[in-house]
């Protein structure tokens, strides 16, 4: 596909960034990640932390950081109804011309905005990304010093690669952080927002409504973005029906992939696949036995399983796992469910 350059109309150095902080008690780590915003290079910003009814200390030292910067924000007040609905509180009330994310838990290179508005003023892209460190509870990782756009350079990507690029696992991740978006992107008749409905794997839909939108996407290939591996995730936690909701937004994804960008939906229903095989294994794995979801999931195997395969993006140790994993998965499920999908199969004959 050709590339398309956008330039972005009175673009400065200058211009107001907003940040999204998602806040459920998280005393311990919260303060230090104001304290890394509040010492970026680029001054001008506003710190929306919203708050999620936290039971311990957190909203107080939010609050408390608040009294002393006028660029910090805090909405208090209300318990919602899963992470989705928190950011969009967020994204609502945003006034600056960027929007970027960050957890509560992580932190962030002094130059973490400043290397990302750079490469959007650089390339006239809609969305810029960081490399990011993965960290304990107790590690203390220093980020990436002044980024040097002469020794590290930007990579630039047109619509197609960028999706592929997302739905592969490769270089821009499937994280909400460690990103800038320009506002516009989320503006228009179409504004877009997360599906509260969705409890897990948010970013998935999410990134994707973004990205269908964005003609550029820059990654700068540095550390900037420090991010916190806590309990919690379907690795660590027990699957629901609320954690199934992941698969509503890989499903959403690709089926809007298939329509409106053709040529990256190999990636997307790949990424579908994988996601559909890890969520089986947490099902069999946490003793969660529900016919009708592997049926679906089953389905979506027999349907997808070109695309995964003809995903080149998508790494190969991923690729080997997934043939296996699926093939074994599969037929522990089929004799679980042995005696149901008999009685289908007599329906159907009949």
């Amino acid at each position: 596909m050709k590339e398309k350059i956008v330039k972005k109309g009175g673009l400065n150095e200058d211009c107001l960034i907003s940040i999204i902080i998602p806040l459920y008690n998280n005393e311990r780590f919260i303060g230090k990640c104001l304290e890394s915003l509040l010492s970026q290079t680029h001054a001008n910003l506003e710190v929306i932390v919203v708050d999620d009814a936290s039971t311990d200390r957190s909203l107080f030292v939010a609050l408390e950081y608040a009294k002393n910067d006028a660029r910090i924000k805090v909405l208090q007040g209300k318990k919602y109804d899963g992470v989705s609905a928190v950011r969009n509180a967020g994204i609502k009330i945003a006034q600056g011309e960027y929007l970027c994310f960050v957890d509560s838990d992580d932190y962030v290179s002094k130059y973490y905005l400043e290397s990302l508005l750079t490469a959007l003023k650089d390339t006239g892209a809609d969305v810029s990304c960081v490399g990011f460190s993965n960290v304990n509870e107790k590690q203390k990782k220093s980020l990436c010093k002044k980024f040097d756009k002469n020794k590290y350079g930007v990579e630039v990507f047109d619509k197609v690669n960028a999706m592929e690029l997302l739905f592969s696992g490769r270089k821009i991740r499937m994280n909400i952080w460690n990103k800038m978006y320009h506002k516009s992107l989320f503006l228009g008749e179409d504004k877009i927002l997360y599906d509260e409905k969705i409890y897990h794997g948010e970013d998935v839909s999410f990134l994707y409504d973004v990205f269908i939108r964005a003609e550029k996407v820059a990654f700068v290939p540095i550390k900037g973005y420090a991010y916190t591996k806590r309990k919690g995730s379907l690795v660590h936690s027990k699957i629901n029906y609320r954690k199934l909701t992941y698969l509503s937004a890989v499903k959403y994804s690709a089926e809007k992939c298939k329509v409106q960008l053709p040529e990256a939906y190999d990636h997307v229903a790949g990424w579908r696949v994988g996601v559909n095989m890890e969520v089986l294994y947490y099902m069999w794995r946490d003793g969660f036995f529900d016919y009708q979801v592997f049926m679906d999931i089953d389905q979506t195997f027999k349907r997808d399983w070109k695309c995964f395969r003809r995903g080149k993006k998508q790494y190969l140790y991923r690729r080997l796992f997934a043939h296996l994993g699926t093939k074994i998965l599969s037929a522990l499920y089929r004799r679980k469910f042995k005696r149901q999908i008999k009685e289908k199969q007599m329906k159907n004959n009949d």
